[in-house]
């Protein structure tokens, strides 16, 4: 008996929020945008792990600087590690957030309270349910740096660790702007320095100082979700600070276009 209530409902829904168009001529620009396309796609169970872009296409062009992505309930979004914004094309909005292995994501796309996605005639988009499934994790698609010496691969990783430690030092001081200014250029390109030193501000400054910190491992790779392919080391150190006796950070640095190894992401858990 229940399931008749709940179709009924939605109809109702989807109804009154169409019911402004339909005194309307019904045109495509008197009707409200809606989601045609997301990535990952809704229902998905195996999306990768790690750093990553969500993107939602409309139908129509945009508000640029206004969206809600909204939470179903708590814990449904991802981490965010830039705010939101639209591609040159007005109708794709991307968001880069970092996802963990085996979880259910899930994120309202305007809601019945929240409606900032809207079309330049500032008609709300109808709400969308976009919910994916990470799958395990799996170390980042491996391999040899060029020549495929064993050798090279050590010596990539030997420099990208002491890179990845003097650049921690940046942070264990509070020095957030310097270390936006130490990134990849890729890095550097995906967040302002401003909300990057927010963000660093929000939760690693309550954490306070580092107790002791310690490499647990390091992976070289040559491809990583959502980043371009080149040479990239993924370090985990085990780290306990002065209000959280264990955490992970996990610190990605990559060879730059100077042949410079910079950290290109930072994530703690």
């Amino acid at each position: 008996m229940k399931s008749p209530v709940f179709i009924a409902g939605t109809i109702l829904t989807l109804c009154c929020h169409l019911a402004p168009c339909l005194g309307r001529a019904q045109t495509v620009d008197a009707m409200p945008p809606v989601v045609v396309k997301t990535v990952p796609e809704a229902g998905r169970t195996d999306v990768a792990p790690g750093v990553t872009d969500l993107r939602v296409t409309f139908s129509k062009e945009m508000t640029d600087g206004s969206w809600s992505w909204c939470a179903p309930w708590n814990g449904a979004n991802a981490e965010a590690l830039a705010k939101p914004r639209y591609e040159d094309d007005h109708k794709t909005c991307v968001l880069k957030v970092q996802l963990e292995a085996n979880k259910t994501y899930a994120y309202w796309l305007n809601t019945a309270k929240f409606q900032n996605f809207t079309d330049r005639q500032s008609h709300p988009a109808v709400p969308y349910l976009l919910v994916f499934q990470t799958g395990t994790r799996t170390a980042a698609t491996t391999g040899t740096p060029p020549a495929g010496q064993a050798a090279a691969t050590q010596a990539a990783t030997t420099q990208a660790t002491a890179a990845a430690e003097i650049w921690l030092q940046l942070l264990d001081v509070c020095q957030y702007d310097q270390s936006w200014k130490e990134l990849s250029a890729f890095a550097r390109k995906a967040v302002t320095q401003a909300d990057w030193a927010k963000m660093l501000e929000n939760f690693r400054t309550p954490l306070g100082k580092v107790i002791t910190r310690k490499l647990q491992s390091a992976q070289y790779a040559t491809t990583l979700p959502g980043a371009p392919d080149g040479q990239y080391v993924v370090l985990q150190f085990q780290t306990e600070f002065a209000n959280k006796k264990s955490a992970i950070e996990t610190i990605t640095p990559m060879k730059d276009q100077d042949g410079q190894w910079r950290v290109s992401g930072y994530y703690l858990k």
